[in-house]
Parts: C-alpha cells; sequence; structure tokens
C-alpha cells in the first residue's frame, strides 16, 4: 500500500508527469502547495470485479501471490469459497472499505464515509456506465488540462466478449453455485448500496451538462469507429481502457493541445 507521501516524493523528482493511476493509494487526496490534484474514481459491481478477479488470476502467470496458483488449481465455486475463508477483505465490501479506510468488516458508518469521498471526486464513474464516465472526465478536466479526449481502444482485456452484466452475473452465480453467490451477496450488500448512489449521481451530473445526450452519441460513434478502424492510442491521442479501471486515467498528454 503506497501512502500521500510516496506520491508527493515521486512527483518532486518527476515534474512533467500529468497524471498518476494506481489502485494502492487511499484517500484522501494529498494536499500540497506545489501541486493541484484531480481524483478519478471508478467503481464497479462487486460480483462482476469478482468474477473478473478470478478470470485475470486463472490467465495469469503464477506468481509470489498464492491467489494466482489457487485459482489455477479451482474452479470458480472453489475459489470464492476459499476467499471467503480465508481472504475475507477481497469478498468482504472492498470498495466502500478501500474509500473509508482498511477495514475487514464494513459498517453502516464507513458506508456514509464512502458516500461522501465519491460525491465529492473530481471524476466519478462507474464501470457499467463508462462510455459517460468518459465524457464527464472530459467535462471536468478540460479547464486544467485544455481540450483533453477519452476516446479509447480496449486494452489488457479477456479474450470473452464483453457482457451484459445481466449476463455476467447469471454465468457467474451458476458457476458459484446459489448458496456461495448468497454469500457474496450478503459480504457485498454495502458496496452495492455505494455503486447504486454513484450511477445516481453519475447520472446527475452528466445530466447538468449542455446538450450531454448529443455529446454521448457523438463519442460512441467515434469510438466505434477507432476500433474498428484498430488505431493506435498515440495516433488517435486517446486513452486507454481495459477491465481495469485504474488503467482510465492514463491520459497524460495524449488529449492536451
Amino acid at each position: 500500500m503506497l501512502r500521500n507521501e510516496n506520491l508527493l516524493e515521486y512527483l518532486q523528482k518527476h515534474r512533467r508527469i500529468q497524471a498518476v493511476s494506481t489502485h494502492h493509494l487511499l484517500p484522501p487526496m494529498p494536499q500540497h502547495r506545489d501541486f493541484v490534484f484531480h481524483d478519478v474514481l471508478f467503481l464497479r459491481n462487486p460480483l462482476a470485479r469478482l468474477s473478473s478477479m478470478y478470470d485475470f488470476y486463472r490467465r495469469s502467470k503464477v506468481t509470489d501471490d498464492p491467489l494466482t496458483l489457487q485459482a489455477k488449481q479451482k474452479n470458480t465455486g472453489e475459489f470464492m469459497r476459499f476467499l471467503i475463508e480465508k481472504y475475507p477483505h477481497q469478498v468482504n465490501n472492498a470498495q466502500v472499505n478501500f474509500l473509508s479506510g482498511p477495514s475487514w468488516n464494513g459498517t453502516e458508518s464507513n458506508l456514509e464515509t464512502a458516500f461522501r469521498v465519491a460525491k465529492r471526486v473530481t471524476v466519478l464513474g462507474v464501470t457499467e456506465l463508462f462510455d459517460v464516465g468518459a465524457i464527464l472526465a472530459e467535462q471536468s478536466l478540460a479547464p486544467f488540462f485544455g481540450k483533453i479526449d477519452f476516446g479509447y481502444v480496449a486494452r489488457n482485456v479477456s479474450s470473452m466478449a464483453p457482457r451484459e452484466l445481466n449476463v455476467h452475473l447469471r454465468q457467474f452465480k451458476d458457476a458459484c453455485g446459489e448458496e456461495t453467490y448468497e454469500k457474496l451477496l450478503h459480504s457485498n450488500a454495502l458496496d452495492l448500496a455505494l455503486l447504486e448512489f454513484a450511477a445516481t449521481e453519475v447520472h446527475r451530473r452528466f445530466e447538468a451538462i449542455p446538450d450531454h445526450e448529443e455529446r454521448l452519441k457523438r463519442f460512441i460513434i467515434w469510438r466505434s469507429i477507432i476500433m474498428a478502424f484498430g488505431l493506435h492510442p498515440s495516433a488517435i491521442r486517446g486513452a486507454l481502457a481495459s477491465n481495469h479501471p485504474h488503467d482510465f486515467a492514463r491520459y497524460a498528454n495524449w488529449g492536451a493541445n
């Protein structure tokens, strides 16, 4: 886990950096007289997150992380039961705990803290509304970075075609077994509440943008053209997107004038 001091020390040594993205910094944002910070937070359905985490470990090389080996040896249900027993922090409201401070047992007070953090971040997104989040990022960061462009080409994705959330969750439930799936639902009740809150806030911010529906249509058409031609991000001045939301913030200079 990184601390704010580690980030500040790194930035002081690398002054030309415009964006930093990581899973390992906890709120609140650091404060420093030499830097202005704009935080980007994307949340995900917690059960879809667990399913994708398993898929990620399955296709990764075995490392000193014991979960890589366990995932290769166990099916989905066995792996989830292993996490419940041995690594409960991985399956217990991980996003609420991340935003409210390290905890293995989320509480209602943790949820209220997570609500406050999500409400005040510069860019808030939900992975199931990724294109809307990209537009919100353009809108929020343009005053500071100029004409920034978050059109993206998918990278670091699994070989499986993208699935609708309800299809993904149904397949995950079948793979886990009903009893294990219900345990995961119960263990992530606060994360699901946070996700609902975030989705509502994302819609509120999006609807405050002038001509937001037309802008979304143009964004989707433009992105589809890019992906159809398989253009490289350096050519399209766009950002990378992947199954891992932290990559979203890697815009650097690509969208700046």
